[in-house]
């Protein structure tokens, strides 16, 4: 055997061997960077969800204007203490409940416009 025939089988040899495992780790690193990227995602929809615009009747989820009362704090951290929140009865399938609630607590007085509409 010459010298060049035994490099050619070693080099065979390797790529054989870690031809396979190559791909391996290739398919493990996409997998993981892609559950991260979901779980990231997952996170960010949650976080979303926790603040109350999603359920204020001034947003309007648009790639324009989100809010037309607060567009400069909508969607973020100052939201939580918005002074202008307005709850959207009409999304909630607790609506009839609520109303009656409203109507029977405040039956002589005027309605909160944050508590009922």
């Amino acid at each position: 055997m010459t010298v060049e025939e035994i490099i050619s089988t070693i080099l065979l040899f390797l790529g054989v061997l870690l031809g396979p495992a190559v791909f391996f780790v290739a398919v493990v690193g996409y997998g993981a960077k892609k559950a991260l990227s979901l779980i990231a995602e997952y996170r960010q929809r949650r976080y979303l969800r926790s603040l109350p615009c999603s359920k204020c009747l001034y947003f309007a989820n648009s790639e324009y204007l989100q809010c037309a009362v607060n567009p400069l704090q909508v969607l973020t951290d100052e939201a939580q203490s918005c002074h202008h929140f307005e709850l959207d009865i009409s999304q909630h399938s607790h609506n009839s409940d609520l109303r009656k609630f409203c109507n029977k607590k405040f039956r002589n007085k005027r309605p909160s416009r944050r508590a009922c509409k």
